[in-house]
């Protein structure tokens, strides 16, 4: 029932009153503030599409109580610091209300000063979609507080990707005022002093290295020379903290502080590989096997142990990704297909260590292919491989030739098994749109939990949008 303000303090009279009847020794006081405030069960409608592509509303609720309110007393505001799921209704939700003082009352906090105030009562459903205003009286009508209720609640759904097309054009395929294009055969990206690097070699051997001023909007690409020998292999690009490192295709390996000024390891053994990278170690593959390079003794390689032949280790179109699991335990996968195999999928290795295992003395595992498995991941040119809000992503151009019917950047997998199974995902999924006429990308994802790709045509960064959101 509406009341005006006024008829609160003859309530809070009458309260008294019979306090006093009750116990002569209650006394009112002129204490009024709120103590917390609990949301209930709130309905959420989000639109999906359906197997047939007709769009529909699906409804649902869940406990709002989950997601806590704070009480600034300084600037008496009540709000939510973890927004509400995208999608969820306000327009009648149930609120508990704590306080100490004598009655509280409610209005829209945008209401005209006229507008009457109407009494708390714990069973009634608030219009919450618009901020409101929290009315207490103390228990002897001389002090009183207002406070402003807001309930946050996401913009957007949390498990969906939001892609931006960050250049119109991707940073090898200048306008000729200011470079020559460059139709790469093959490129490789990294992240180097807070800036998007991507490498890319043409098919005349030349090797340019393009640098992102900015990975905001406004980021500019600047081309230069990357000074390395034109058997450069640039898939083969690795980083450790903030070094580069490269091998060539007759084994030397090289390294790199800034992408443009090179230097070679002294050569310890020929016929290496770049593979992996982890925090201590560079691993690289010899004709017979595996083999890793200290950071401190670099060029001293030592054979690595292996659980199966090594004639199954990946060679064409490789790439791996260094992790730490939640539990600590760290991970290292080599991902990619075997040279003069004619399987369509890919063949991943592990590595996993703790603090009580030496990551030196860790055993690769092979994961044999079972013709069991339907989600095995497909061999692809140009793979790209990296961690992702704590799964492994795969995109790439298109199937290595005669080995699969991929085409350039049809599919982003997902593994939720380390590799086990690669399999599409709702949530994870490419931007619609996106060409490479030529085949060739190179992708990664950045501590801010965007995704990058880059082709020779575009450059896209997208997130999913929950990996974002900041706390109001």
């Amino acid at each position: 029932m509406k009341k005006n303000f006024y008829l609160l303090l003859s309530l809070i009279v009458l309260i008294s009153s019979c306090s006093k009847d009750n116990d002569d020794e209650a006394v009112p006081t002129d204490i009024c503030y709120i103590s917390g405030v609990t949301l209930g069960v709130v309905k959420r409608l989000v639109q999906t599409t359906l197997p047939d592509g007709r769009d529909t509303l699906i409804g649902s609720s869940y406990n709002a109580g989950l997601f806590p309110m704070t009480i600034n007393q300084r600037d008496l505001t009540i709000e939510n610091r973890d927004s509400l799921l995208y999608g969820t209704r306000l327009n009648a939700l149930l609120v508990t209300v704590n306080y100490k003082g004598g009655v509280v009352a409610y209005r829209d906090a945008e209401a005209d000063t006229t507008e009457e105030w109407i009494q708390y009562r714990v069973s009634d459903s608030l219009n919450l979609s618009k901020p409101i205003h929290l009315y207490i009286l103390s228990e002897d009508g001389h002090s009183k507080r207002v406070y402003t209720l807001k309930v946050n609640v996401h913009q957007q759904e949390g498990d969906s990707v939001s892609w931006t097309r960050m250049d119109s054009i991707g940073p090898f395929a200048a306008p000729a005022d200011e470079m020559t294009a460059v139709s790469p055969v093959a490129m490789r990206s990294v992240i180097m002093n807070g800036k998007l690097v991507v490498l890319a070699k043409d098919a005349e051997n030349q090797v340019l290295t393009a640098t992102r001023s900015d990975r905001s909007a406004a980021g500019k690409w600047t081309f230069n020379p990357s000074g390395l020998p034109a058997n450069a292999d640039v898939e083969s690009l690795r980083q450790q903290d903030n070094n580069l490192y490269i091998s060539t295709t007759d084994g030397a390996i090289y390294t790199s502080s800034d992408a443009l000024q090179w230097t070679e390891l002294a050569p310890a053994r020929t016929g290496l590989k770049l593979a992996a990278a982890t925090k201590n170690w560079l691993y690289a593959l010899t004709e017979d096997g595996l083999c890793r390079t200290s950071r401190t003794h670099p060029g001293e390689w030592l054979a690595e142990k292996l659980d199966d032949d090594a004639s199954h280790l990946p060679t064409h179109s490789l790439n791996s990704r260094y992790f730490v699991h939640e539990n600590g335990y760290k991970h290292l996968q080599l991902i990619g297909a075997c040279e003069g195999s004619a399987d369509s999928t890919a063949v991943v290795w592990s590595k996993i260590w703790d603090d009580d295992e030496d990551e030196a003395t860790a055993e690769w595992i092979y994961f044999s292919s079972s013709s069991g498995n339907k989600y095995l991941c497909p061999a692809l040119q140009h793979l790209a491989v990296f961690s992702y809000d704590n799964r492994g992503v795969v995109l790439g151009g298109a199937s290595i030739e005669g080995r699969g019917s991929h085409k350039p950047l049809d599919v982003m997998l997902v593994t939720n098994d380390q590799g086990i199974t690669w399999k599409t995902d709702a949530s994870l999924h490419l931007p619609s749109g996106i060409t490479a006429d030529n085949g060739v990308v190179t992708a990664l994802a950045d501590e801010n939990h965007f995704i990058w790709i880059v082709t020779r045509n575009e450059v896209w960064r997208g997130r999913l949008n929950r990996l974002g959101f900041a706390r109001q």
